[in-house]
């Protein structure tokens, strides 16, 4: 094991064939773009990609079984948006920073259910959104 991957793991971070041993973010900087002003909004970036979440058909009509529905003000979603994220920066399990392709790094949090979240590393860090948990075959 290198020692930049001793680091890593010592973190507490995750390795898997993607990871990337790139320095871990901030959890203010975390917050910070997650409740980024959506442009064109008073939607908080994370509210706008929870409601992107259940846009998705399979949860239109039934109620989730982890992510809260967005509703109310776009104040409101974005407040509740928050909220959620708090809660899984508390029950984060699982860390990891590795590459989706090879131009794009993300920053991955899951809990213990398997729901996460994802930011953008590249170019710069941005929330990227909502994770399902795995599906099991």
């Amino acid at each position: 094991m290198s020692s930049q991957e001793a680091l890593y793991r010592a973190k507490g971070l995750v390795k898997t064939i993607a990871t990337e041993f790139w320095e871990e973010p901030s959890t203010a900087d975390l917050h910070e773009t997650f409740c980024r002003t959506h442009k064109g909004t008073n939607l908080s970036v994370g509210a706008k990609a929870l409601c992107k979440h259940f846009a998705r058909k399979e949860f239109v009509m039934k109620k989730h079984p982890f992510w809260l529905d967005p509703r109310g003000s776009e104040v409101q979603k974005s407040e509740d948006a928050r909220r959620q994220l708090d809660d899984m920066l508390r029950r984060t399990v699982w860390r990891n920073i590795h590459r989706l392709n090879k131009h794009v790094v993300v920053y991955e949090i899951r809990n213990e259910l398997g729901y996460g979240m994802r930011w953008n590393m590249t170019p710069g860090l941005e929330f990227r959104g909502f994770l399902e948990a795995h599906q099991r075959s």
